[in-house]
């Protein structure tokens, strides 16, 4: 690539671990193709459910090996969820290292010593026409500030993914809350 002012070429790898069955495709391959690759790999970064976190909802001892590999190599690991970082901090804090998050789709970004970088609020009038749109269906409606989780229905299978980290929603009517600082 003459003339663009690159001297090395870059590439994104994507990775996704999948549960198949009974056994998880271990982030072991993901390890040995990156410590045998030719590239320079600079950061990892994976979802938690499905990816990280088992079938317990629990980040395994060979998924931590596996990641503190990564990190004493020098390559960065940073998760990206659609959890709270409520939620999400209380989970990694099992791996007994600091990493980046990104949560709630991309609407936080803290720093390993989560300190919060970034958030993105939904703009109010868009909450409100979402909500009075999906009142319509027969969905589960979540809403997440940056201290809390509402929801319109109570929902057992939500509260196991959850029960680990201690974080729970709260059941509210979700027309009658203020729509200013969600985040997702």
């Amino acid at each position: 690539m003459s003339g663009t002012g690159f001297h090395e070429q870059t590439e994104t790898v994507v990775f996704k671990s999948y549960t198949l069955a009974r056994q998880p495709i271990a982030l072991d391959s993901l390890f040995k193709r990156v410590m045998n690759s030719s590239m320079k790999i600079e950061l990892v970064v994976s979802d938690l459910d499905g990816t990280l976190l088992n079938r317990q909802h629990r980040i395994s001892e060979e998924t931590r090996n596996v990641i503190h590999g990564l990190l004493g190599r020098g390559i960065e690991f940073a998760v990206a969820t659609g959890r709270h970082f409520i939620d999400a901090i209380e989970i990694v804090s099992d791996l007994d290292c600091t990493i980046p998050l990104i949560t709630a789709n991309g609407a936080m970004l803290h720093d390993r010593h989560s300190a919060l970088i970034r958030s993105v609020l939904i703009n109010p009038q868009w909450v409100s026409e979402i909500l009075a749109m999906s009142a319509k269906y027969t969905v589960h409606r979540n809403l997440y500030y940056s201290d809390k989780w509402l929801v319109d229905a109570p929902n057992e299978f939500l509260l196991s993914l959850h029960k680990d980290s201690g974080f729970s929603y709260q059941v509210v009517n979700l027309g009658a809350v203020d729509y200013s600082n969600i985040l997702k």
